[in-house]
């Protein structure tokens, strides 16, 4: 197991959402589309799609000879349903999600068990402003709960020194800090943190912030990317057994 081998296994966790009768209207479906399964509001699908955009998600859509359900979506990844959303609920739901400058993750309330098989985002050829922002709303996540432990990679040892303040910070708010780098070169001791140098490669070209929720499963999440020429490549997620993964791994590997 390796952190590119994370990276795929979310990759190919692609999941389908098929929209029954889509209706923008919320109303029923008209006798022609009872008759045809291609006619389809392709409107919504359209909506669901673009909402959808970044969490890995194949939107398609069908109508049934009665026209019944409408607007009824189910969502299935290899065969197998792992949830059933009325569409108006699913797009509230979507629309409302995130509450940091990212617009990463879902609401804790009522929509955090609507939406918690779509807890994961993949993005290709972010840059380091857009990998910063992710980060810091992981960060301070973790410092709202004010317990748990809290992985993070800085690739080199030169990038963790200029977020020295803000990791000691973190580790004196009570966190279980460990910080991951490559050896490039002399760090100090940072206090209320551990450090974990290596000449690993993966340690130097992945970017990752891993929070275990401090004992909260809904409280668990990760960013974890590898850098490319484009730009960084990967997740982030707020579900607890893919941040389980790569907590775990980091420990077995690393600590």
């Amino acid at each position: 197991m390796s952190l590119d081998d994370v990276i795929a296994s979310v990759e190919r966790s692609e999941r389908t959402l098929t929209v029954f009768n889509p209706d923008t209207e919320g109303g029923e479906a008209t006798d022609a589309g009872r008759q045809s399964t291609a006619t389809t509001d392709q409107g919504v699908v359209d909506e669901l799609t673009e909402l959808l955009a970044d969490r890995n998600v194949e939107v398609r859509g069908t109508t049934t000879t009665s026209g019944r359900p409408v607007n009824f979506s189910v969502l299935e990844m290899d065969g197998v349903v792992l949830a059933t959303f009325d569409v108006a609920a699913l797009r509230e739901s979507l629309e409302g999600r995130a509450s940091g400058a990212t617009g990463l993750g879902v609401k804790t309330t009522r929509d955090a068990d609507v939406l918690r098989h779509l807890q994961e985002a993949t993005f290709t050829s972010y840059d380091r402003t857009r990998m910063l922002k992710a980060t810091r709303e992981i960060e301070d996540r973790a410092f709202r709960v004010g317990h748990g432990e809290l992985r993070a990679g800085f690739q080199t040892t030169d990038r963790l020194e200029d977020q020295r303040e803000r990791y000691v910070e973190l580790g004196k708010r009570g966190l279980d800090v460990t910080a991951y780098a490559t050896p490039v070169s002399d760090l100090d001791p940072i206090s209320s943190i551990s450090l974990e140098t290596t000449n690993a490669d993966e340690i130097a070209t992945h970017w990752f912030v891993a929070y275990d929720g401090g004992g909260e499963p809904s409280q668990m999440c990760a960013l974890l990317a590898a850098e490319r020429a484009d730009g960084f490549y990967g997740f982030w997620t707020y579900d607890p057994d893919v941040v389980g993964w790569i907590c775990t791994y980091l420990a077995d590997a690393y600590d």
